[in-house]
This record gives structure tokens, sequence and C-alpha cells, in this order.
């Protein structure tokens, strides 16, 4: 039988890099949780018309963000669980660009400017990367 076992705090948090990723856990553990609050709706509005079924793809892109945070957490998954949450930056970005491009609001103020979106995206997945292969 397999036993999994969570890691003590002091073993998570060794290095700068461990800090990092710990954050990283809990900015996309909390992300995830969004989509399950009455941000989600928000999340729907910014979908392109061509996505199907956005409500499902916003609750699975949740999940996701949830699973990719825990994931961040336990040794052993680290490096997939990074390089899986890069993917899926990319995969929710085009989400991003409808926004700013047809002004959707986001929690009733106006969608972040795509240059600071795309910058704030690009710094994420840079930090994930360097956790999944360093």
């Amino acid at each position: 039988m397999l036993s999994m076992s969570l890691p003590l705090a002091s073993e998570i948090i060794e290095t700068s890099q461990d800090v990092l990723r710990v954050i990283l856990a809990l900015f996309f553990i909390f992300a995830g949780i969004t989509h399950f609050t009455q941000i989600g709706e928000d999340y729907v509005r910014m979908m392109p018309s061509w996505v199907p079924f956005p409500m499902l793809v916003m609750l699975v892109t949740g999940v996701l963000e949830i699973a990719g945070g825990i994931g961040l957490l336990i040794p052993g998954l680290i490096p997939i669980a990074a390089l899986l949450l890069t993917f899926l930056l990319i995969a929710i970005f085009p989400a991003n660009l409808h926004a700013a491009q047809k002004n959707i609001p986001f929690r009733g103020k106006p969608p972040m400017p795509l240059a600071l979106r795309t910058v704030i995206q690009a710094v994420l997945i840079g930090l994930l990367i360097w956790i999944a292969v360093f």
C-alpha cells in the first residue's frame, strides 16, 4: 500500500526557491478557490466566445489551479506541477487578452492593462519553469 505523508514545514521551506514555491502554491490555491465564488462569473465573462462550455472550463481551470498549487507543496510532484501550471497559464491567456480587448470588468473594475497582464504572466511562467527545472 502506498503511503504518502505530507512534509513538515521545516522540510518545505529550506531555500529562497522553496519560499517562492510556497508563495506560488498559496497564490494558485487561492486563485483556484475564487473560481467557486461569485468571482467565477467574472472568469466566465472573460472567455472568448469560441471557448466551448465556458462555465465548465472555468470550473475545471479552478480545480487545476488548486491541484497545481497543492502539487507545488509535495516534493515528488513539484516539477510536474510547475510545468502543468505553466501550460495552464499559457492556455488561459486568451481570456486575459479578450477581457483587455473588450474592456470586460473584473470584480467591478476595468480589466488589468494587457501589457501589465502579459508581464505578470511571463514572470509567473518564468518562476514556475525555474522551480521545475532548477
